[in-house]
């Protein structure tokens, strides 16, 4: 049995069912739903007429904050399967930014970028490992060796941090 609410804010217009299907208040028929660019399911409308702008509802933040309680506000909703346009109730809950990260790398969902992936990033991984390197041997001060790479050494600590136990040793070098 599909169970209605009402869409929160806009109570006396629409409901979201618990397996994900959306419509106007008082009426049978669902309200037709696209996918997006990113995969998500969405509807757009105009709850107030036309002429006072158009509102974009993303099924799965609705459904989500109709059924499932949020009493720590976490501000994102997870898919647990994974799949973006499975809305049923029992494959969303709320979580962090983080945890959400976490999950999608976690089921395979999403890899983290290397430099190289990143196009904006002036120096790959092997050149940041060379810097630390010279710097480890007294070559120079960490400072020094990242202004003659034109980066901040700020740069070199943030991915010796994420990267120490893949390309570096151990060593804090503040």
């Amino acid at each position: 049995m599909e169970n209605w609410k009402p869409v929160k804010d806009f109570e006396e217009l629409f409901e979201v069912s618990d397996i994900g299907n959306f419509r106007r208040k008082g009426k049978e028929s669902n309200l037709t739903q696209h996918k997006t660019a990113t995969g998500y399911m969405t509807i757009a409308t105009a709850p107030y007429g036309r002429t006072k702008g158009w509102k974009t509802f993303r099924i799965h933040r609705e459904v989500a904050r109709a059924f499932i309680e949020n009493p720590e506000n976490k501000p994102q909703v997870n898919h647990k399967d994974g799949m973006k346009d499975n809305n049923v109730v029992s494959n969303l809950e709320w979580c962090t930014a983080k945890e959400n990260t976490q999950h999608a790398w976690a089921t395979g969902l999403s890899k983290p970028l290397t430099s190289e992936q990143v196009k904006n990033t002036k120096l790959s991984d092997k050149e940041v490992k060379t810097i630390y390197e010279k710097y480890q041997k007294g070559v120079d001060t960490l400072r020094n060796l990242c202004n003659e790479a034109g980066i901040g050494h700020a740069t070199v600590i943030r991915r010796h941090k994420k990267f120490n136990t893949k390309h570096f040793s151990t060593k804090v070098f503040y």
